[in-house]
């Protein structure tokens, strides 16, 4: 009887320590990494890096009314100071700031085809821009960033412009971006490669 008791004691010591640990689990904040200075390292190695810097941009426009499509495609070489200015265009959000941090869900995985850590940071609430976030990390080093992948929806004046940005540490940016009106519909690719 006493053997049972102690038994039953232990469970439910057991069953009480589980539920407070799943409580604390519940309670811790999401952390956020700090991307942003992703962004500033990425632009100060361009800065410090004898490299060629390579753009290339593609759009298509689809009128609606009348369905007719007109694609133009431009290749160029651009100077550091062009790229730089397209970087700072990209505005990527900072998802950590008070107030904003609360409206995303972080979620991570392990993908082992390409030995990279990611973390990603969704929302469904649709005041802000920022739907999506991907940082992806070598498994390692997960001291710097390897890629980031987002995607940012704005609309305006019944326009809607979704972009979706994929950038690769010290190689490429791939910006491509559809905005929809009732009438037109803009596609746009711009490809800027640097690295190796």
């Amino acid at each position: 009887m006493i053997k049972s008791l102690i038994g039953i004691l232990c469970s439910g010591l057991l069953l009480i320590s589980c539920t407070s640990s799943k409580q604390k689990e519940k309670e811790e904040p999401t952390i956020i990494i700090p991307y942003i200075n992703y962004v500033q390292e990425q632009l100060t190695l361009l800065d410090s890096t004898p490299t060629t810097v390579s753009k290339i941009n593609s759009t298509t426009v689809q009128n609606k009314t009348t369905n007719t499509t007109q694609t133009k495609t431009d290749t160029s070489i651009i100077t550091k100071a062009e790229l730089v200015a397209i970087i700072k265009q990209l505005n990527v959000p900072d998802i950590a700031k008070a107030g904003v941090q609360e409206h995303y869900t972080k979620s991570s995985y392990n993908d082992l085809g390409s030995q990279r850590s990611n973390f990603n940071y969704t929302t469904n609430d649709n005041t802000m821009p920022l739907k999506s976030l991907t940082l992806c990390y070598s498994n390692e080093t997960v001291a710097s960033i390897k890629a980031i992948l987002y995607t940012r929806v704005l609309t305006q004046n019944e326009i809607t412009t979704q972009v979706n940005v994929a950038w690769e540490a010290n190689k490429f940016i791939i910006i491509n971006s559809v905005q929809d009106s009732s009438n037109i519909s803009t596609q746009s690719s711009t490809q800027v490669v640097w690295g190796r």
